[in-house]
């Protein structure tokens, strides 16, 4: 997963600035306090300040915060890919990722109602993990 949040972040920097930098312009540009933008991810405040300054290594449930927030549709498909690959290959998500996915779906369900939810993630469940990387890579060049 690491050398996926690297790909991802290093596709969206076209010029050379650090994880922090790039996730606090996505908070700002999203109008969110870091209290608020931890309180959505899971985190604490404290946690998110020392991310953006450079301090502490993310996770990959912070990493792709922005993403649930700015690109429900793409997130909830990726949801759908990871249910999917989760039972094909008996993948077992920790829990602070289980809370970050439940967060994610609650948003999403919340952003797109419910059919537009079901069909999103219907459509992650057809995707090959190969696409779910294009995917989130395409995404995060959007942000």
């Amino acid at each position: 997963m690491r050398k996926v949040i690297q790909k991802l972040i290093q596709t969206d920097m076209k010029e050379e600035i650090s994880f922090g930098v790039w996730l606090r312009k996505q908070r700002r540009a999203m109008g969110l306090t870091r209290q608020a933008f931890a309180d959505q991810v899971g985190c604490a405040e404290v946690t998110l300040r020392r991310i953006e300054a450079g301090t502490l290594q993310p996770s990959f449930e912070i990493s792709l915060g922005p993403l649930y927030f700015q690109k429900p549709e793409c997130c909830t498909r990726l949801l759908g890919v990871i249910d999917k690959s989760g039972r094909e290959y008996d993948l077992w998500l920790c829990p602070i990722s289980k809370r970050y996915g439940a967060r994610a779906e609650a948003h999403d369900r919340e952003t797109l109602g419910d059919v537009g939810f079901e069909a999103a993630f219907a459509e992650g469940q057809k995707m090959s993990l190969d696409e779910a990387v294009d995917l989130a890579l395409r995404t995060v060049e959007e942000m």
